[in-house]
């Protein structure tokens, strides 16, 4: 281990400002690794593989975790939408490009999904962020009127998105 390097263990650092030898992994051949440090506990499981791959990035390099990290911290679709059951489980979406929040009582008909946007898809309503959501089988517009799936009113932009849970008593 370098010197340099040495007197930087067992210190903690943010990501905002690294240190004077750069976040660990990002000096060439330099082996050094990042261990997260909270001041609390996370409040649910963060997936950091299928988050890395989520986001478009696949980590090759010890010095390209750290950036990676912080990309998944800041990605908006790796959050659980407001208003959305603690009681309902975190599932990767089945294209692996997003999250669905199954209700535990519906026998898997009634979820909501946070999708990643595509930019080049030609269908603009999945070309930024967005969220589907579905009711007993149904699918549903962001006023929770039933619509087809593949309709631009089953694609909510998540920024729009506002979970009505006297929908699903």
């Amino acid at each position: 281990m370098r010197p340099d390097h040495a007197a930087n263990d067992g210190q903690i650092f943010s990501w905002d400002i690294s240190p004077p030898t750069g976040h660990p992994g990002e000096d060439y051949n330099c082996r050094c690794y990042a261990e997260p440090a909270f001041k609390d506990p996370p409040i649910e499981p963060v997936f950091i593989i299928e988050e890395l791959l989520i986001g478009g990035v696949i980590a090759k390099g010890v010095g390209r975790i750290g950036k990676a990290v912080q990309k998944i911290f800041k990605n908006p679709i790796s959050k659980r939408p407001k208003g959305v059951q603690k009681d309902w489980v975190k599932e990767r979406s089945n294209k692996k490009d997003g999250y669905k929040y199954i209700d535990p009582k519906s026998k898997r008909s009634t979820d909501v999904r946070v999708q990643k946007g595509k930019p080049n898809v030609s269908n603009p309503a999945q070309q930024k962020d967005y969220v589907k959501w579905k009711k007993d089988g149904k699918w549903m517009d962001k006023d929770g009127n039933v619509v087809a799936g593949d309709s631009p009113e089953a694609h909510i932009p998540l920024e729009d998105f506002k979970f009505d849970k006297d929908l699903f008593k």
